[in-house]
């Protein structure tokens, strides 16, 4: 049903990997890129596993340009974590490291312990800005992380039972209401600027 929809799978994957392997290092005290980081793990795993792609997503190389991405505190958090992991018998994958990060987040904003890297700036709103992805994540943990853009009920976008009953030049328009990239299904940049038709 995505090919139908949109495009090929292959393409949505490498545009997933490059959105989670590329990027700026985030800031030891900057929780909500780290909030942010962990919301597009999340989806990107999901997705991936819907279009079973994955293999990709987990291969050494990926795994190491996401770590890496990290605060240097967390990078090493993280080696006490895969310890832990291979003393199991597993193999380290993205959804340990998407998990270890949900972790991380939550910790960050329990407000049992308050703000634990105060400084000395004011108080600012707690908003986060409009996510780039195939679904957004819900502001309350409570809720499912999956938020489909165009019809905003809890499914993925290639889910959507909206799109399913239309025409292919109607899903393209409510594609384009959604502001989502016509070529790997994101938000943030148009068809001509996907990152994913750049090698």
């Amino acid at each position: 049903m995505i090919k139908e929809q949109f495009g090929q799978p292959s393409v949505i994957a490498r545009a997933l990997v490059n959105n989670v392997t590329k990027g700026e290092k985030i800031g030891r005290s900057d929780r909500k890129k780290l909030r942010e980081f962990s919301i597009d793990l999340i989806n990107c795993m999901a997705t991936m596993k819907r279009i079973g792609y994955t293999a990709d997503i987990n291969a050494n190389e990926n795994l190491r340009k996401i770590i890496t991405r990290l605060p240097d505190h967390m990078i090493e958090r993280w080696k006490v974590f895969v310890a832990d992991i291979r003393e199991k018998g597993q193999t380290p994958t993205v959804s340990h490291i998407s998990e270890y990060v949900r972790k991380r987040v939550k910790a960050e904003f329990n407000p049992d312990f308050g703000d634990l890297q105060r400084d000395s700036r004011p108080p600012r709103s707690d908003h986060p800005p409009p996510r780039r992805g195939i679904y957004a994540a819900g502001r309350d943990s409570n809720r499912s992380p999956m938020k489909c853009y165009v019809c905003e009920e809890e499914h993925c976008v290639i889910e959507c039972p909206v799109l399913a009953k239309t025409s292919v030049p109607e899903r393209l328009e409510l594609a384009k209401k959604a502001r989502l990239c016509f070529s790997c299904l994101n938000r943030g940049h148009s068809k001509n600027d996907c990152r994913s038709k750049k090698k």
